[in-house]
């Protein structure tokens, strides 16, 4: 059996020692209950501390406070210009709340910072192909597969980036790897396109099939009505 009582014996005394030598006043006890009102206590005590703002910020955030969490991620980036966190997340703040320039500016800032943070340079390129800078977009989405190759969503927008431009061959491969990566219906759905641009029936075929399967499993029954129309149509063009 599990013996709690030594342990919740332990425990009491702590409190009773934490309590009785005055280490936390009643006011701080009832502050740890509420992240938001521990981090604004914080702020009081810590006003030049980066972290404190930049922590209160993501508390507003997470509560659609978004005004608020610029305003104190602004701060923290003031504090501290070389701070990843305070640039990505300002970034973040940004784009919820329609902001995208400023947003593309500061994860510009960020991946400058930590060239290694894949995420950072996925949202960056979400945001550079949405303002129309496809090329600087495909750059950014390639860094965010350098630095975590398994990032399936980025491999995905990578894919549609090229095959927007005829580059069918690199889609292809970006695809593969989606579907390695994440075998779900809208990357078998691209690779299908791309395989059909190429005229690879058998491949094009093959993924159809899996693709039914999933259909079919998932009950999708409209969309595999039309993958077997598309498989018979590619099963009449390889005969």
């Amino acid at each position: 059996s599990i013996r709690r009582g030594p342990t919740i014996a332990f425990a009491a005394a702590m409190i009773a020692v934490v309590v009785g030598f005055g280490f936390l006043s009643s006011r701080r006890l009832v502050v740890f209950q509420d992240e938001l009102v521990l981090w604004q206590d914080a702020k009081v005590h810590q006003p030049h501390n980066p972290r404190v703002w930049i922590n209160l910020g993501t508390q507003f955030a997470s509560r659609d406070q978004l005004p608020e969490a610029i305003t104190h991620f602004q701060e923290a980036v003031r504090l501290n210009p070389e701070s990843h966190n305070a640039h990505y997340n300002l970034a973040r703040a940004l784009e919820d709340s329609q902001r995208p320039q400023e947003a593309i500016n500061h994860y510009r800032a960020a991946s400058i910072l930590r060239p290694k943070d894949a995420a950072t340079h996925y949202n960056l390129a979400r945001l550079l192909e949405a303002a129309r800078s496809p090329q600087q977009a495909i750059k950014h989405y390639r860094l965010a597969i350098d630095a975590h190759p398994d990032f399936s969503a980025a491999h995905t927008n990578l894919g549609l980036l090229l095959l927007d431009f005829g580059r069918t061959q690199e889609a292809i491969e970006a695809f593969e790897v989606a579907v390695r990566l994440q075998a779900d219906l809208p990357n078998y759905l691209n690779l299908i396109l791309a395989y059909s641009q190429e005229a690879r029936i058998a491949d094009a075929t093959l993924t159809v099939e899996k693709a039914l399967a999933l259909a079919r499993a998932e009950g999708n029954n409209r969309l595999a009505d039309r993958l077997e129309v598309a498989l018979k149509q590619l099963r009449a063009q390889s005969n």
